[in-house]
């Protein structure tokens, strides 16, 4: 799998990295998501991190 770091755009209280995802299986399967990780931020240790995915069923189908 390749991760390719597109942004970080940074909150008032946390940052969010906006990446690419892409890799193939051996049998032919495609993973080539967009997905944001948003980690907030209290007293300078991340207290919670969230993905959201650009194609849930791709990534479903992918890591079956």
């Amino acid at each position: 799998m390749k991760t390719k770091l597109h942004h970080i755009l940074i909150g008032q209280n946390g940052l969010t990295l906006s990446l690419n995802n892409t890799a193939v299986a051996e049998d032919g399967r495609i993973l080539d998501e967009e997905l944001a990780t948003v980690l907030s931020i209290q007293d300078e240790l991340v207290i919670k991190i969230d993905t959201y995915l650009s194609d849930v069923p791709m990534m479903e189908r992918y890591f079956k």
